[in-house]
C-alpha cells in the first residue's frame, strides 16, 4: 500500500514516500514511489497501491510516457512553454488508459501529480484513481493559491495525527444510531476542534522538507507496530524531493537504487 505525502506552500511543493511494495504477498522495501517522470519539467508524481499494470509497473509506463512527451511530433508530443500540469494529468490519464487495454488486473493504485505549469508562480496537486487497471479522470487536489499537506495509502497513522479521527470513526458512529448525514457533520467538526494545522503558506521549503520527513517516518513506525504479524505495506528507505519554481525537480533525499547508480 505504501504511504505519499506532498507538503505545498508559496516557495514550492515537497514529494516524501516509502519504498514498499507488495507482490504476490510478500513485501518488499526498494520499490520506486516517487519519480520525475519528464525529466527537465518541474513536475514529480507519487504512487500508491498496487503500482502495477499488466506486465510492468506503474512507474516505467509513466517513464515511457515521459520519453513520448518529448518526442516533437505524435500524439504524445508535449510543449515546454505552453503545457498546464492540469493538461499533462489528463494526457497521462489517457496513455494509462491505452496500456490498460491489455490488462486484467483487479486492484487499485492512485497517482497524485505536483508542479508547475508553463510560466505559472505557484504549483498545482492532482490526483488520478486507477480502479481495475482504469483510470479516472483527474481530480484537482490543490489550487496555485491552496496550501498544506495531502497523504495517501495508509492514511490510519496520519488521519489521527492530522485530522483527529480514525477511519473507522463514521462507522463507530453509525453504530451509535447516527445518520449518514450526522456521521459527516459530526466529524467534519471533530476535525475543526481536534485537527491540526500545520503548514502556512510562507513556511519555508526546508521546514516543509522536514515536515514531509517526520510524517513519512511516524506512519512507518506507527505501521510496524500495529502491523505485528501481518504482512507490512509501509516501510524501506524514505524518498524526498522538492519542485521550485527556479530549481525545478530535485531530489533531497533517495536510497541508493539502480536509477542512482545509472544517472552517475
Amino acid at each position: 500500500m505504501s504511504i505519499v505525502i506532498s507538503v505545498k506552500v508559496q516557495d514550492g511543493v515537497v514529494l516524501a514516500s516509502d519504498s514498499c511494495v507488495i507482490h504476490r504477498e510478500r513485501s518488499y522495501f526498494h520499490a520506486e514511489k516517487t519519480l520525475n517522470p519528464i525529466r527537465g519539467l518541474p513536475i514529480g508524481v507519487m504512487i500508491v497501491g498496487d503500482g502495477s499494470i499488466g506486465v510492468s509497473s506503474v512507474a516505467n509506463h509513466l517513464r515511457d510516457y515521459g520519453q513520448l512527451a518529448k518526442v516533437r511530433s505524435g500524439p504524445w508530443s508535449l510543449s515546454k512553454t505552453h503545457y498546464t500540469l492540469g493538461g499533462i494529468a489528463a494526457q497521462m490519464c489517457r496513455y494509462l488508459k491505452e496500456v490498460s487495454q491489455i490488462s486484467e488486473e483487479d486492484g487499485h493504485t492512485a497517482l497524485t501529480i505536483v508542479g508547475y505549469s508553463a510560466d505559472r508562480p505557484l504549483p498545482e496537486t492532482w490526483r488520478i484513481s486507477i480502479n481495475a487497471a482504469q483510470p479516472s479522470e483527474p481530480e484537482l487536489i490543490w489550487g496555485e493559491n491552496e496550501y498544506g499537506v495531502t497523504w495517501d495509502g495508509e492514511r490510519e497513522c496520519l488521519d489521527r495525527l492530522l485530522c483527529g479521527t480514525s477511519q473507522s470513526f463514521p462507522s463507530v458512529l453509525t453504530d451509535f444510531g447516527l445518520s449518514s448525514d450526522q456521521s459527516a457533520e459530526l466529524q467534519a467538526r471533530v476535525a475543526d476542534a481536534c485537527g491540526s494545522e500545520v503548514v502556512t503558506p510562507g513556511m519555508p521549503l526546508q521546514d516543509a522538507v522536514e515536515l514531509a520527513r517526520f510524517l513519512a517516518e511516524t506512519t512507518i513506525s506507527f505501521v510496524g507496530f500495529s502491523q505485528s504479524g501481518e504482512l507490512k505495506t509501509v516501510g524501506g528507505p524514505v524518498d524526498i524531493a522538492a519542485i521550485t519554481r527556479h530549481d525545478g525537480f530535485r531530489w533531497i533525499q533517495r536510497k541508493r537504487s539502480l536509477s542512482v547508480v545509472a544517472n552517475r
